[in-house]
């Protein structure tokens, strides 16, 4: 009785199935940081502070017995800015 040793019955990874179903998890996360992070820099990468708060570049500082502004329409983060500029000294 002889075995055959040298025949192997392998094919190469990327035409197996479980390499690919390990790595769509990571990808699938990865696109939907992604998405994350962009939808989060479109839609709310301006938003006007309306709690008492000053932006100063990228620091937000608390003042203190500021009144909040009316929220209403026409109140628009850049005349929130405008506002808060005149104020500060």
């Amino acid at each position: 009785m002889k075995q055959d040793f040298n025949h192997t019955d392998t094919r190469p990874w990327w035409k197996e199935p479980w390499p690919w179903i390990l790595m769509a998890g990571p990808f699938i996360t990865l696109v939907g940081c992604a998405v994350t992070i962009v939808l989060a820099v479109h839609y709310y990468s301006d938003q006007a502070i309306h709690d008492g708060g000053q932006r100063k570049g990228l620091v937000v500082q608390k003042i203190q017995d500021a009144p909040l502004p009316e929220m209403d329409a026409k109140n628009t983060s850049a005349e929130t800015a405008a506002h808060n500029r005149r104020q500060s000294p």
